[in-house]
């Protein structure tokens, strides 16, 4: 989900922009790095399209396997399962819109696929060793 504005956005707006497209540019030269198999690009894609899902059968299909043959050889070449895989990328996008942008965090939850507050604030807070808020302000000081 990408978040839309009305108009021209302001400095805020523009510096929240350039920091996600930041953060998707260091995502795909991460990836870029690791070389990751064609097949395991069409995976990471379909986990990067679910909602709260996680597409098991979709991303066996991508990688040509049974579903338990899929999770294992995500971990193999990702070093995370996917459903982790899935929640680092969400937290990272998250930070990069809490850092860039004057969203609140709740539309940072649902921009990044987790509409409901509190999930989206414990998670963070579980992944990111601090809470949203928390991220916000420590940016505002950088």
């Amino acid at each position: 989900m990408v978040a839309t504005f009305a108009g021209e956005p302001d400095e805020a707006g523009q510096r929240g922009l350039a920091h996600l497209l930041l953060a998707e540019l260091a995502t795909a030269l991460a990836a870029q790095q690791t070389a990751p198999s064609p097949a395991m690009g069409r995976a990471i894609a379909a986990l990067d399209r679910a909602g709260d899902r996680l597409p098991l059968a979709e991303l066996a299909a991508a990688l040509g396997t049974s579903p338990s043959s899929a999770i294992r050889l995500f971990k193999r070449e990702t070093g995370l399962t996917p459903r982790r895989f899935q929640m680092e990328r969400r937290i990272q996008r998250a930070r990069a819109l809490l850092t860039g942008t004057d969203l609140p965090i709740q539309a940072v939850g649902a921009a990044v696929g987790m509409p409901q507050a509190h999930y989206f604030s414990r998670l963070f807070r579980a992944l990111a060793g601090m809470s949203p808020r928390q991220c916000r302000e420590r940016s505002r000081f950088v």
